[in-house]
C-alpha cells in the first residue's frame, strides 16, 4: 500500500509564499543598500511583483532611471564581457 497523500491548503501555501517573498525582498533591498555603502558605488534594484502587477524599484524610479540608461548605453559585449556568444567574440576581434 502506498502512503496517504497529505492535504495541502492552497490559501495557506499562497499566504506563506507571499510572506516569504516579502521578507526576501526586504533582505535584498538591505543587502543592496549595504553594498552601495561599502563599495561607495551606485546600484539600483528592480523587482517585478507578478501578483500585484507592480514594479518595486529601489532607491526610487528617478534615481534608478539614469543607472539603467547608462547600462543600456554600453554595447552588449561591454555589458557582459564573460558571455560566451561566438558572434560577439568575432565582432570584438575584428
Amino acid at each position: 500500500m502506498g502512503r496517504k497523500r497529505s492535504l495541502t491548503l492552497n490559501w495557506a501555501t499562497q499566504r506563506a509564499r507571499r510572506a516569504n517573498i516579502k521578507t526576501r525582498l526586504s533582505k535584498l533591498i538591505k543587502k543592496t543598500n549595504e553594498l552601495t555603502i561599502l563599495c561607495d558605488g551606485r546600484a539600483c534594484l528592480m523587482v517585478n511583483d507578478r501578483e500585484d502587477d507592480q514594479l518595486v524599484v529601489w532607491p526610487s524610479t528617478q534615481e534608478a532611471q539614469p543607472l539603467v540608461e547608462n547600462l543600456y548605453s554600453f554595447t552588449e559585449h561591454e555589458r557582459d564581457p564573460k558571455a560566451a556568444d561566438p558572434e560577439s567574440s568575432i565582432e570584438t576581434i575584428s
